[in-house]
């Protein structure tokens, strides 16, 4: 009989639940998953952050690849006199897009502007007069390069002078 006191239940005991006894009740319940959403919601929010600014650096990363890549790519075109109109610089420009997965459009030459001695500073018009060699065989080619979302852009001058003198040993 000793034994089966010790097993009676607790309701048969006095009729009354000891407070570890009694469970969980609705309100504990709703709490605690009212608590961890929030604590869910609030990682995942971080989580986001993180992947945005991932693919940020990545695009501002390739923006740079394709600074470095364009401007290579003018410095070993061959130097045009008066490059108006001419689709020579922007597409060796627009070719350093491709290196890192980015379309062509992402590049663009925006505007050439050429050095005047006489005037002592950039102009518009070319002269054409430039001997090769001379200071007014100078041009500022501006670049602009834009990610491919748009977030990110930015335009750099690259200066281009006639060197074909330099490799003239005769």
């Amino acid at each position: 009989m000793g034994m089966r006191a010790a097993s009676k239940s607790a309701t048969e005991r006095g009729g009354r639940l000891r407070r570890a006894d009694r469970g969980v009740s609705l309100v504990e319940v709703i709490v605690s998953i009212a608590l961890t959403g929030g604590v869910v919601v609030s990682i995942m929010g971080a989580l986001f952050t993180v992947v945005r600014a991932t693919s940020q650096n990545d695009d501002a990363v390739k923006l740079q690849a394709v600074i470095g890549g364009a401007t290579d790519q003018l410095l070993a075109v061959e130097w045009e006199g008066c490059p108006d109109g001419s689709a020579n610089y922007s597409n060796a420009a627009q070719s350093a897009a491709g290196r890192v997965g980015w379309d062509a459009t992402t590049v663009a030459v925006i505007d050439v502007d050429y050095w005047s001695a006489a005037a002592d500073s950039w102009v518009e018009t070319c002269s054409g007069a430039a001997a090769p060699g001379s200071v007014d065989a100078l041009q500022r080619i501006t670049i602009n390069v834009q990610s491919p979302d748009g977030e990110l852009s930015k335009s750099f001058d690259v200066v281009k002078s006639d060197t074909r003198f330099l490799l003239d040993l005769d």
